[in-house]
Protein backbone atom coordinates (compact mmCIF):
# COMPACT_ATOMS: atom_id res chain seq x y z
CA UNK A 1 0.00 0.00 0.00
CA UNK A 2 1.45 3.32 -1.01
CA UNK A 3 0.28 6.40 0.87
CA UNK A 4 0.12 9.23 -1.66
CA UNK A 5 1.60 12.51 -0.52
CA UNK A 6 -0.12 14.44 -3.31
CA UNK A 7 -3.38 12.75 -4.30
CA UNK A 8 -3.48 14.33 -7.79
CA UNK A 9 0.11 13.57 -8.78
CA UNK A 10 0.83 9.87 -9.24
CA UNK A 11 4.43 8.89 -9.62
CA UNK A 12 5.86 5.41 -9.70
CA UNK A 13 8.50 5.82 -7.03
CA UNK A 14 9.84 3.24 -4.61
CA UNK A 15 8.42 3.76 -1.11
CA UNK A 16 10.58 5.50 1.43
CA UNK A 17 12.20 3.28 4.08
CA UNK A 18 10.24 5.06 6.82
CA UNK A 19 6.98 4.54 4.94
CA UNK A 20 7.80 0.87 4.38
CA UNK A 21 8.46 0.27 8.06
CA UNK A 22 5.33 2.21 9.04
CA UNK A 23 3.22 0.04 6.71
CA UNK A 24 4.81 -3.11 8.12
CA UNK A 25 4.13 -1.93 11.67
CA UNK A 26 0.50 -1.12 10.81
CA UNK A 27 -0.04 -4.54 9.22
CA UNK A 28 1.44 -6.33 12.23
CA UNK A 29 -0.66 -4.21 14.62
CA UNK A 30 -3.84 -5.11 12.74
CA UNK A 31 -2.95 -8.82 12.89
CA UNK A 32 -2.37 -8.54 16.64
CA UNK A 33 -5.65 -6.69 17.12
CA UNK A 34 -7.48 -9.40 15.16
CA UNK A 35 -5.94 -12.08 17.38
CA UNK A 36 -6.98 -10.20 20.54
CA UNK A 37 -10.54 -9.74 19.22
CA UNK A 38 -10.77 -13.46 18.42
CA UNK A 39 -9.65 -14.40 21.92
CA UNK A 40 -12.13 -11.98 23.51
CA UNK A 41 -14.97 -13.39 21.39
CA UNK A 42 -14.09 -16.93 22.51
CA UNK A 43 -14.00 -15.81 26.15
CA UNK A 44 -17.39 -14.09 25.88
CA UNK A 45 -18.93 -17.12 24.17
CA UNK A 46 -17.60 -19.54 26.78
CA UNK A 47 -18.91 -17.30 29.60
CA UNK A 48 -22.33 -17.13 27.94
CA UNK A 49 -22.45 -20.92 27.59
CA UNK A 50 -21.28 -21.40 31.18
CA UNK A 51 -24.11 -19.18 32.43
CA UNK A 52 -26.60 -21.28 30.45
CA UNK A 53 -25.39 -24.41 32.24
CA UNK A 54 -22.96 -25.93 29.77
CA UNK A 55 -19.79 -27.19 31.48
CA UNK A 56 -16.29 -26.21 30.39
CA UNK A 57 -15.34 -28.52 27.53
CA UNK A 58 -11.94 -27.28 26.51
CA UNK A 59 -11.15 -25.63 23.21
CA UNK A 60 -14.06 -26.97 21.12
CA UNK A 61 -17.72 -27.57 21.87
CA UNK A 62 -18.90 -31.16 22.14
CA UNK A 63 -22.47 -32.28 21.88
CA UNK A 64 -23.26 -34.18 25.08
CA UNK A 65 -26.97 -34.87 24.61
CA UNK A 66 -28.11 -37.75 22.45
CA UNK A 67 -30.46 -37.07 19.53
CA UNK A 68 -33.90 -38.69 19.92
CA UNK A 69 -34.09 -42.13 18.33
CA UNK A 70 -37.09 -42.88 16.11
Amino acid sequence: MRIPWFPFRRQEVAPLPAQDSAERLLAESLRTLAHVCTRMAELLESERLRRKGYPEQGRTLERLDQPPRP
